[in-house]
């Protein structure tokens, strides 16, 4: 029974090496955060179509300001304000909800509720 216990240690041990050697090899990335200075959570590089990319610009201007953050909660149709703890990024835009609920609503499709936005022109 000891020979067996053993055996699994011995090939443990390289298996835990392997792991913490690799690890210390990557390259860490520069930690990102949101503008309230909370960690940002990274988001995989995907093509913005050009038409979600045209309303998030005009979503992005309603605050007089051309920034690439929308302030106001997409989900209630940019008319109540949104909130630093409730963010998600699109392209190069950072979009702010009034609540986990709107956030989560808009996560699940982000083209298609951003197609959705209404904006008075």
């Amino acid at each position: 029974m000891l020979r067996g216990t053993t055996g699994l240690f011995c090939l443990a041990v390289p298996m835990v090496m392997l792991t913490m050697g690799t690890s210390a090899c990557r390259k860490e990335s520069a930690e990102s955060t949101t503008s309230a200075g909370a960690p940002a959570v990274e988001a995989t590089a995907v093509e913005v179509p050009a038409n979600v990319v045209a309303k998030l610009a005009k979503a992005d201007a309603l605050d007089g300001k051309t920034d690439h953050v929308v302030s106001k909660c997409g989900m209630c149709n940019l008319r109540m304000p949104g909130s630093d703890a409730h963010t998600t990024t699109v392209g190069d835009y950072e979009l702010h909800f009034c609540s986990d609920h709107c956030k989560e609503s808009f996560d699940k499709d982000p083209n298609k509720a951003v197609l959705a936005f209404t904006i008075d022109e």
